[in-house]
């Protein structure tokens, strides 16, 4: 029998957030390319891999509390981040030398809602 995570909660930089944070997507990628060569055989000498990129879209709710962190003034500070999230089952994972790299508030007729986009170097489970 498969066990499912029911709740996961978001620690920015030490403060748990548990009741701001909707959802967090993670997303990790490898950039990879073709070696393209002079060759006979006219195929790819094989693949050139980049680095991990790490990256997280969070929604949260838009509230006035002095524990949230102002997204904004991190992104436009460069302030570098840590982020751990915690499930109620399995390992935690933590993303660490981060950058808020995108903000984007949406109010509509009584609701409001922040979409947060990080990237990180570092990945830790």
């Amino acid at each position: 029998m498969a066990d499912f995570i029911e709740r996961a909660t978001l620690q920015v930089d030490g403060v748990d957030l548990d009741d701001i944070i909707l959802a967090v997507a993670e997303s990790s990628d490898r950039p990879t390319k073709p070696v393209n060569t002079m060759n006979k055989a006219r195929i790819a000498r094989g693949f050139k891999q980049g680095n991990n990129q790490y990256s997280l879209d969070i929604d949260a709710e838009r509230i006035v509390d002095p524990r949230v962190p102002d997204w904004h003034k991190l992104k436009d500070d460069g302030t570098p981040i840590k982020i751990a999230i915690r499930y109620n089952i399995g390992k935690p994972v933590t993303y660490s030398e981060g950058k808020v790299t995108s903000v984007k508030d949406t109010t509509s007729d009584g609701d409001s809602a922040r979409k947060v986009t990080c990237v990180f170097r570092k990945r830790k489970q």
